[in-house]
């Protein structure tokens, strides 16, 4: 008899509950590849439940590759399971071994029960303004009935290109649609740009710290990726200098304003020398933007100044307001927006348009730039008050930004970021060690910090007790 608990008080449904203790089940390896589960029959009466839901939990766990059934027989462990590791052992970033480029996402998806993310890039749930998504979720069901089913257009759903023409002209950047291409995620955007644009082995230039994504995707293609430290204006032009003339690097992969991990800013003395550099070296520059809903349009950015000659520019449609949407874009010039477009293409067709038209009415729905209005004024009041904080508590920090989600940080008395990482697990607090954003993932005394966290209790507790 299968050992099995149901609690009617959960908020899970008890499909959920079923699905869940059966998986751990076979996770635990206390149903091995091969043994026949209960029926149907049988477990609904073992649990008090209806038939109906104990179907449902084994279609599903079936759906996941757990169970294998046989027609006539019942359903079975699926025997081409590879070993799995039972939950809650083993969790990515328990050690130091597994800081690496996805163990921020694996934390950002699914952190361990218990533990404040501090270090991931989620705003706190009670900042989100969720009748804006049921809005624009009706208003697309009700109006783009005729539409829901079609693939859409490879450069993605006009309108919402049309509105970012309108943005990228604020900034003081022409761009016609057909130069704008809409994609899953700026990320997505980054590894459309990384296939059409290297090879295995090209050697490009990346922040360092930088987009700890990024570093990820260029691993996976095998490209050899070169370190330009950030400092507090931006990439430190004299090592890239010489990086540029010793490996001639196709790209440099740069973030403008409100730098992920260190919150800087490049500023535009610094904006114009790296467009001389890029010149002179024959690179080309992929901006990355994710952060410009927060940010004036009239700040420096790489692709205004170069008006998309040399510069790639990559955006994300609202990294505070549509996270679960997953938009991003990108504009450049007209021949290689075709050919990004091809890539787009041939990889995974078109972007999910049905994504797309949410994202246009949540994005010209009148309260949403109220409600981005809101949300910086209060990551600005964060940043201030949590820079008051960290240099009461005798942290040092990188720069002081005035606006955006993160600060990068770092405390004498601790030589690497893993041992003050470990320290705040302790108390149930988790940050982002510094290595993480590292190219070659090298140990540092840095950690970011994402402010909008910080008005949470256990941190203010644990910094009051000392780190």
């Amino acid at each position: 008899m299968l050992t099995l608990q149901l609690d009617p008080h959960s908020a899970l449904s008890l499909v959920e509950q079923i699905r869940q203790g059966l998986a751990a089940l076979i996770e635990q390896r206390l149903l091995r590849p091969g043994a026949k589960l209960p029926s149907v029959r049988a477990l609904a009466q073992q649990l008090a439940v209806s038939k109906f839901t104990v179907t449902e939990a084994y279609e599903r766990l079936a759906a996941l590759g757990y169970l294998q059934p046989q027609a006539g027989s019942g359903f079975y462990v699926s025997r081409l399971l590879t070993r799995l590791e039972p939950r809650g052992t083993g969790a990515p970033g328990r050690t130091t071994s597994h800081f690496d480029h996805l163990w921020l996402s694996r934390q950002q998806l699914g952190s361990e029960a218990g533990l404040l993310n501090l270090g991931g890039g989620s705003l706190p749930r009670d900042w989100d303004d969720q009748s804006l998504m049921r809005r624009a979720l009706r208003q697309v069901a009700s109006h783009a009935r005729a539409a829901l089913g079609d693939y859409g257009d490879p450069f993605g759903y006009l309108p919402l290109r049309e509105m970012v023409q309108l943005r990228l002209s604020a900034m003081g950047l022409r761009v016609p649609p057909p130069q704008i291409v809409l994609t899953h995620g700026a990320t997505h955007a980054l590894e459309l740009v990384i296939r059409r644009l290297l090879r295995p082995g090209d050697q490009v230039l990346v922040e360092d710290p930088g987009y700890c994504s990024l570093f990820g995707n260029l691993q996976l293609q095998g490209i050899t990726m070169l370190g330009v430290p950030r400092l507090a204006d931006g990439p430190d032009l004299q090592a890239l200098d010489r990086l540029a003339a010793e490996h001639r690097p196709k790209l440099f992969f740069v973030q403008s304003l409100m730098h992920n991990p260190t919150g800087s800013s490049l500023l535009p003395a610094s904006a114009h020398r790296l467009l001389q550099l890029a010149a002179q070296h024959g690179f080309r520059l992929v901006e990355m933007d994710f952060y410009a809903d927060l940010a004036s349009p009239l700040q420096t950015r790489l692709a205004t100044l170069d008006h998309l000659e040399r510069v790639i520019y990559i955006g994300a449609l609202s990294k505070t307001m549509l996270g679960p949407v997953r938009l991003g874009y990108l504009a450049c010039d007209a021949a290689l927006a075709t050919e990004l477009a091809n890539v787009k293409l041939l990889s995974s067709v078109t972007s999910a348009q049905l994504n797309e038209r949410l994202a246009y009415q949540v994005l010209t729905d009148k309260a949403c730039r109220r409600h981005l209005d809101l949300i910086t004024e209060r990551l600005q009041d964060c940043t201030a008050a949590a820079i008051r904080q960290l240099e009461a508590h005798g942290f040092v920090l990188h720069s002081e930004p005035r606006c955006g989600k993160y600060l990068w940080a770092r405390h004498p008395a601790h030589a690497s970021a893993e041992t003050l990482a470990e320290r705040a697990r302790a108390a149930g607090l988790l940050l982002a060690p510094g290595r993480v954003f590292r190219p070659e993932r090298g140990d540092t005394p840095w950690f970011r910090l994402n402010v909008a966290q910080t008005e949470q209790p256990a941190w203010q507790d644990w910094l009051a007790h000392g780190p």
